[in-house]
């Protein structure tokens, strides 16, 4: 988990990306997604995440063969949370 927000947070920065990194609850990230910007930070987001073991091989030299999924969702609060699927 650290290594993927510290990609994420690299990429909102590169991008210049309103939206911010709030918390992380368990295995998840909660992302205050400024108004407009929700197709990239979930992209952005994806791309963080499920990247993460080309990272930790190439940081640490050790092969991940631990199969790795990311489920992205978006909602006003947790009660109106909806599923997102990149195509």
């Amino acid at each position: 988990m650290p290594l993927a927000l510290i990609r994420l947070q690299s990429a909102f920065s590169k991008k210049g990306i309103k939206s911010l990194i709030i918390n992380t609850v368990h295995d998840s990230v909660v992302i205050d997604v400024y108004p407009g910007e929700e197709d990239i930070v979930s992209k952005l987001a994806h791309r963080a995440m499920s990247d993460v073991t080309s990272t930790f091989e190439s940081y640490y030299d050790v092969k991940w063969d631990v199969p790795f999924g990311v489920d992205l969702e978006m909602g006003y609060n947790w009660l109106e949370m909806e599923n997102i699927y990149l195509t």
